[in-house]
């Protein structure tokens, strides 16, 4: 078998249909409680997507210092206008 032959045999979701990763114990409850004002629990939510959205800032941006900043504009964004 051929390595093309592979590659259609792993499990992949179809075209237009996104993977999501399992809840996270607790996020639910911190969501909520962040949007009335609680630093703890928005804290909490950092610690959680921090990496992942910086990744993603990196991704799109390709520059370390500026993937940083966007990172921290993007929690700073929503923890106070959305949340609060």
């Amino acid at each position: 078998m051929d390595v093309q032959g592979l590659q259609m045999t792993q499990n992949s979701p179809a075209p237009g249909v996104y993977k999501r990763n399992p809840p996270i114990a607790g996020e639910a409850e911190a969501i909520e409680a962040a949007k009335s004002g609680d630093a703890e629990a928005f804290s909490k939510l950092y610690a959680l997507h921090k990496r992942r959205v910086y990744t993603l800032c990196l991704r799109m941006l390709g520059n370390v210092s500026e993937a940083e900043d966007m990172t921290q504009e993007a929690f700073l964004h929503h923890g106070c206008t959305d949340l609060r």
